[in-house]
This record gives structure tokens, sequence and C-alpha cells, in this order.
């Protein structure tokens, strides 16, 4: 390990106490072009989830025949990247849009990423919001312990509106402001 490297840097695996996966949807990442996880946030802001900045340059938008919206999101979740929070964050803003719960479990089951999408869902389902995806997605994964500390505290998933509005209105979900329309 080279000191002040990536390879130093700790995986969201390592972070979480799982095992190394090798990834099939990082597979396809790279097929595509899109071999910098940091590009997939900087596609995944490009797509909508405009609340954080880019972190790269513009990347080139492959589509989403190409590329889903729901591998975008649970690529950015891949326990085998370098440990970012914001990428987590990004990913919780895209699940939060319109996209194919089916799917989105399918793919999660593939890359093992049940467990922590039910501690997303978790998390954004305890300020007393519904939401349609995430509470299919509370129902249809399973709890695992996680350390504390790791992963993004709850209130980085919501806006708080404040006090002046009705306690019922005061939280809303970060969703995505626009989806790509690309169907190249």
């Amino acid at each position: 390990m080279v000191k002040g490297t990536r390879y130093d840097m700790k995986t969201l695996n390592e972070m979480l106490g799982m095992t190394y996966h090798i990834s099939p949807l990082r597979m396809k990442m790279l097929r595509i072009g899109l071999p910098d996880p940091k590009q997939w946030q900087t596609l995944a802001v490009q797509r909508g989830c405009d609340h954080y900045p880019a972190v790269t340059d513009r990347v080139e938008e492959p589509g989403t025949r190409v590329l889903s919206n729901e591998e975008l999101a649970l690529s950015l979740l891949l326990g085998e990247l370098p440990y970012d929070p914001q990428a987590i964050r990004v990913s919780a803003q895209l699940l939060s849009g319109d996209v194919n719960i089916i799917k989105i479990l399918r793919i999660a089951e593939l890359e093992r990423l049940k467990p922590l999408l039910h501690r997303l869902a978790k998390d954004i389902l305890s300020f007393g919001i519904e939401h349609k995806n995430w509470n299919e997605i509370l129902n249809a994964t399973f709890e695992k312990d996680f350390p504390e500390g790791v992963l993004p505290h709850p209130t980085r998933y919501v806006v708080d509106q404040g006090n002046y509005v009705p306690e019922n209105q005061r939280y809303l979900i970060l969703t995505p402001k626009r989806m790509s329309v690309l169907e190249l």
C-alpha cells in the first residue's frame, strides 16, 4: 500500500465490515467507458441530482438504454469502491426518483446491496415521510448491523423546511430535479 494514493483508501465494504465482491455492475461501468466512480457521481448530477456538485468534468451521457438510473444509483453503492459518503447520498437521491423498484431489488440481490438499501430506507423513512420507493425497498430487504458513524447521518437525505411549516411537511426527501430523457 502506498501512502497518499488511492490505494491506501478504505473501501465502503471495509468500513462496513463486509467482504469483497467482484461486481458485474462495476464490469459494466468499465465496459461502457466509465472507469472512475467519480464520473458516476457526475453523471448522476447531470441526471438531476444537482443538490450535490459534480466531482469531475462533464461526462458524456451514455443514455438510459445503455445505463439505467437504477444501475447508476446502485453502482454508487458498490462496496469495492473507495469509501465516499457523498456517493451514498447521491445514490439515495437518484433512488428517490422515478425508478423501477423490481429492477433495483434484482440488481441489489446480485450486488449484495440489500442490507445497505434497507438501512438507507430505514434512515430516510425515519422522518415520518411516506415514499413509495423507500417503503417498497424497506419491505423487500433485510436488516444488518453496520458500524456507527460510517453511513451518512439520516438528515443528509432530506431537506429541512424549518419550523415555519406544519410538522408533517417539515422534511422533504431529496429527489432528482430532472431525469435523463436520453433513450439512446
